[in-house]
Order: structure tokens, then sequence, then C-alpha cells
């Protein structure tokens, strides 16, 4: 309904901090009532709302799963950079090379690609808290919008959309990245992040884009990779690819939000992936400058 588009930008643990209160105040109301089964009755009746967004909180916005960041599992990272420009590409770059990447995806990564094949090329040794030894490891594939990088093999990457905002971009790894990270097929997206946009009707279109590029033959995923710029609960985005599944609440650690970076209240940077992907652990972190925190993604690996 796109009058009430803006419901879905509420964080869910907004509405449980109303709730909570409310339930307060109505639970010290009911003491005055005298039966006690009727109090019981009434009590349970004013506690159903808090706990069905409760487990919303748990399920989209919080997962009290233990971080298992030494796991021994490949990591994929995600972020959208927002274009850092030169002077602070290299602030992203120390963060995103701290969280020790196996593949890592960027939209809009402005400077970082310069920067960072300045840093392979050993120009910058001084400057550079990456051991020599590791920066030149690392593979850059860069077609704007997105750059990724890896330092297990070679990975293509190729624009399947780029009409109305909809920026739809496919990342296919070659045997040796494969092996590793433990799929070979990446689709990555990045859609209007106009708020008077209406969230549904962009994601009905994705849905249409990619389900069009399957029928041709043209696209496969084994990981949906995005800056979606809705919450996970907007309308449709179960249909943007049937068979992949928001990965937060099966492997998400601790507070899943992306957006605002410095103080994030919503998580519109999301990984979908099918149950046959290994996902043990996700988080998210701070790149240091920007808009957007970026997400680590664990795969395989021992528990």
């Amino acid at each position: 309904i796109p009058a009430a588009q803006a419901m879905v930008w509420i964080p869910e643990w907004t509405w449980l901090a109303a709730l909570l209160p409310l339930t307060a105040v109505w639970g010290w109301m009911l003491s005055s009532v005298r039966s006690r089964r009727a109090r019981r009755c009434w009590m349970g009746i004013a506690l159903v709302p808090s706990l069905v967004v409760g487990w919303g909180v748990w399920q989209r916005e919080w997962s009290p799963n233990p971080f298992e960041h030494g796991g021994g599992g490949a990591r994929i990272l995600f972020l959208n950079a927002q274009d850092p420009p030169k002077e602070d590409a290299g602030t992203v770059l120390d963060a995103i090379q701290s969280c020790d990447p196996d593949l890592v995806v960027i939209v809009n990564p402005g400077w970082i690609g310069p920067v960072w094949r300045i840093r392979n090329s050993g120009l910058e040794e001084e400057a550079s808290p990456i051991e020599p030894d590791r920066r030149s490891e690392w593979l850059i594939r860069w077609v704007s919008p997105v750059l990724v990088a890896s330092r297990c093999g070679d990975v293509s990457v190729r624009t399947l959309n780029w009409k109305d905002g909809i920026r739809v971009m496919r990342v296919k790894a070659s045997e040796p990245v494969s092996d590793i990270v433990g799929l070979s097929d990446i689709v990555v997206v990045d859609l209007p992040s106009d708020p008077t946009v209406i969230r549904a009707e962009v994601l009905e279109r994705l849905s249409i884009l990619l389900d069009q590029k399957q029928q041709d033959g043209d696209l496969r995923a084994d990981l949906l990779l995005g800056d979606f710029n809705t919450t996970p609960r907007t309308g449709g985005m179960n249909a943007v690819w049937p068979g992949l599944e928001d990965l937060f609440p099966r492997a998400g650690s601790g507070w899943g939000a992306t957006w605002p970076r410095d103080r994030p209240l919503m998580r519109i940077d999301l990984a979908l992936a099918s149950e046959q992907v290994d996902a043990r652990s996700l988080w998210t972190f701070d790149p240091g400058w920007g808009g957007h925190r970026g997400v680590v993604i664990e795969i395989g690996g021992d528990r």
C-alpha cells in the first residue's frame, strides 16, 4: 500500500520500545481487577503485541547468536562505500582489510580502487598497514559501479541492468575462488535511495528483471548482495529471487542495522542466499567513512 510504505522505515525496535511502557501501564491498571482469572486473561492479551514485535526484532534486527569470526571459513565482504574521496579511501580500505576477507564486493568504490592498486604495487609501503606479501595477492576487477577484489583467484564482473535506477551486476568466480568461498555466482544490486519511491514497486521491477534473466539462461545466483535501500519486511522482498532467503535470521550476530553508519538504526544492506550456502556467521563493521556499515559473511569452516 503506497500510503503506508513509510511504516516500513520505522525499525521494529522502536515499536517494541513504545509497546513495553504501554504494557506496563496496562498491567498496573489491571491490578485493580479483583478476579485473578480475568486479570491474567487481559494481561496475556496485552502481552501479545509486544511478543510479536519482539520476535520481529529478534529475527530481523538483532541476533543473540555468538560471533564465530574464528571459525576458519571463507569471508565475503560487502559495502556500499558511497564514493569516498582520495583522502578518505585509505581509511575505508584499512577497515576492509581489518576484517580479513577473502572476497570483497564494493558498490560505489570511489577512490578505493586506485588506492588499492597503488598499495598492491608497493608504492605506499610505509603508509600502508598491510604486509607487503599480502598486497600482491589481491586481484581487482572494477566495472562501475562495482569493484570486486579477490586474493584467491580471478573473477569477472558484468553489467546486467542500469535502467530506472536499478543497477544489477553479475560476479562470476573462477574455479579457485569458488572452491575457497564455496560459491561461484554472486548477483549485486543497488536500488534507488529516494525515499519517495515506492519500495514494493522497485522490488517488483527487480524481481521481473531477474526472472527474465534466469529464463534467458543468462543468470544464476548462489548469493544476492546489495544496498536494497529498504528494510527486510518490505512487501515483495521474498519475491525478489524465490529460493533465496535473508541470511541474518540464520547466521546474524549482534546488531544487524547498517544505516546510518555512525548510529545504525535500519538494516538496508542485505545478503540473500539459498539453504545450500553454509553461512556460519554474519556481522557488520564500521568502514570509518560514508553512510553505510559493511556486511561480512563467513561461509563454511568449523563451528
